[in-house]
Formats: structure tokens, sequence, C-alpha cells
């Protein structure tokens, strides 16, 4: 066994000997810095992993669609078309709300990560295409659209791009030329 003296006060330290308070205190604080900066570690790691897995998840090819809450919507404004007594054709509904018949409806939720996507493309086509936003989360938007879409519209997904003026839509995340393309074809009728 070692035995060295403790400068600071004289007592033996080695094997099965008491160690003085102030190297237990600088033991401690040595090792409550070291967890402590360990556990940043480790919650930044977490943090970066599930950042990679949601833009992945984001990223993959082809449609990609989101489920929405708004099914309950889209049945109301169904049923109460379907209890109109005159039935008024999609370009006569969309005026009542000022809107062309070549705009594109941009159906989308502000909670859906695939719409969040979409959202700048869809922004920096509104420079050269009529585009009307429908946030399914404001139900007021969601009806007036449902109303008179609801011949066209799928509802149950979003991003939701519709054309009234073809009665075609485009449901997903898609390349942006696809985008363009259907735009395109809307602005045609």
């Amino acid at each position: 066994m070692v035995n060295v003296k403790n400068k600071s006060n004289n007592e033996k330290v080695g094997k099965g000997k008491k160690v003085s308070e102030s190297s237990r205190k600088l033991v401690d604080k040595e090792f409550i810095l070291f967890f402590s900066i360990f556990v940043v570690a480790i919650g930044i790691l977490i943090g970066i992993l599930l950042f990679l897995r949601s833009e992945s998840e984001i990223e993959t090819k082809g449609p990609i669609t989101s489920n929405v809450t708004y099914d309950n919507i889209a049945a109301k404004a169904e049923e109460e078309s379907r209890t109109e007594k005159t039935e008024e054709n999609i370009a006569e509904c969309l005026s009542r709300f000022k809107i062309d018949e070549d705009t594109v409806i941009f159906i989308y939720s502000d909670t859906c990560p695939y719409s969040i996507k979409m959202m700048d493309i869809v922004r920096d086509l509104e420079k050269n295409y009529k585009i009307y936003f429908a946030n399914v989360n404001e139900k007021e938007t969601a009806m007036l659209v449902i109303s008179c879409l609801h011949e066209i519209a799928a509802y149950n997904a979003t991003p939701e791009f519709v054309c009234p003026a073809n009665k075609e839509n485009l449901i997903g995340a898609v390349e942006r030329y696809e985008l363009e393309k259907f735009f395109e074809s809307c602005r045609r009728g």
C-alpha cells in the first residue's frame, strides 16, 4: 500500500484511508461537470437524430400526404350541398367567394409537414398563378371551399391542389415541375 501525505491537513491518503473534505469536494465538482456535459451532449445527439429523421421522411420521393381531421367538415358541407333546393355550378359557387374558376385551390394544414414543405413552392408560384389558400384548420375557409368543390376534392389528405376549371385535383407533396404542370393545365382550363 502506498501512503501519501496530504499537504493541506497531513492526513494519510491511500487504499482504505480517509480522503480529505477538500479533495472530496473537488472530485464531486469534477463529476458533476462531466455528468452535465455528458447529458447535454446526449440531448444534442437526440435532437440531431430526430431532425434528420423528420427531414428524411419529408424528402422521400413520390406524392406524400398527411391525413387530416376535417372529414366532419367535408361531410357537413356535402350534406348541406345535397339539401340545397337549387343546384349551382362550381363557377357560380366560387364567384360567391370571389374566386375565379381558373384559380388553383391549395388545401393545406398548417400542422402537416408535407403542406409546410409545399408552402414555399406555392408562395413562389403565386407570383404567376391565381391561388386560393384554404387552411383546413380554419373552419370558415374550409367550409367555403368544401361547399363548392365537394365533387372534385378528395378531402382525405393534405396537401391537395384543386382546379375547378378542368375539375382535376393533385394530392400530396410533389416536385415543383409537376405542380407547375398542374397549374398550367388549370390556367388553360
